[in-house]
């Protein structure tokens, strides 16, 4: 893991996602991150630049067809995996906007001092390995294929893409605590509302290549993105049973992830380090 003022690395720098390694490998950047002292705010601001970059880049990709414009995306490679989505007339709308909105963040963060490339990351790949977690599967980028016949392509269809969306978004929008990324979570009040608005309505449509509705899939992603560091298992889900934890009508839609004080849900940041790098980002930028 590259970092700005100082490199933190772990023994298989080309990426740090063996399971075998683990604790060796958190061994290893603690001892870095001791002795490297305090977080800069140039550090806060290029560890909150790998979210950003990494949903921006992946909406733009499926609304539009391309990448960043101009110099946002710093230089850094081309995703991997990624194409324009298949999406119905509401659908494109929504992509669009959204895509915009999270330039918008990169934007944001590159005027307030990110200087970093966005890091690699590999879509298609790393939503099959993140998907065979959540339906109890080692976790290969062939594990959902060889289960179901086909691969999972987030640009299949409205349901395939705004499930992914979704996903990307909530854990920006709860991984973190810094000021910086103050703005997301404010935003995130609209827009990830916006897209549970428009899957709930397409609560019962089935999702390739699973067989399973739009509620269940979703259930199943929550399940595995809340678990490090979270104790409300599935709190996230578009329906949620017990309203003594979470903020739910008597119907238990659950459009807002938030506490029953109507608080977002969050997290540390060593559980967005456990479940955004891998795994989607070959090699991110996190200095703390």
């Amino acid at each position: 893991m590259l970092g700005v003022s100082g490199n933190i690395r772990t023994s298989d720098a080309g990426g740090p996602y063996n399971v075998s390694l683990l604790q060796v490998q958190v061994n290893e950047v603690k001892a870095a991150i001791a002795a490297r002292g305090p977080a800069t705010d140039k550090d806060v601001v290029n560890f909150a630049l790998n979210q950003e970059c990494f949903e921006g880049r992946f909406d733009t990709y499926g609304a539009f067809g391309r990448d960043f414009l101009g110099d946002l995306a710093g230089g850094g490679p081309t995703p991997l995996g990624v194409k324009k989505a298949n999406l119905s007339t509401t659908g494109q709308a929504l992509a669009e906007e959204v895509a915009l909105i999270e330039q918008g963040h990169v934007t944001f963060l590159r005027h307030a001092g990110a200087s970093l490339p966005c890091p690699l990351t590999d879509i298609t790949g790393g939503f099959n390995k993140f998907l065979a977690q959540a339906y109890g599967l080692t976790p290969t980028a062939t594990a959902i294929q060889e289960k179901f016949g086909s691969a999972f392509d987030p640009f299949q269809n409205d349901e395939t893409f705004f499930l992914s969306v979704l996903t990307l978004e909530e854990l920006g929008a709860t991984g973190a605590q810094r000021p910086v990324v103050t703005l997301s979570r404010m935003v995130y009040a609209f827009m990830g509302t916006q897209i549970r608005a428009f899957l709930i309505a397409r609560a019962t449509n089935i999702v390739p290549p699973f067989g399973e509705t739009v509620q269940q899939v979703f259930a199943r992603i929550s399940a595995v993105r809340d678990s490090p560091g979270r104790s409300t298992a599935g709190r996230s889900g578009t329906v949620h049973t017990d309203p003594r934890a979470i903020a739910v009508p008597a119907s238990f839609v659950n459009f807002v992830p938030t506490d029953i004080q109507g608080i977002t849900f969050a997290a540390p940041p060593s559980s967005l380090r456990t479940t955004f790098p891998s795994p989607f980002c070959s090699q991110p930028s996190f200095p703390h």
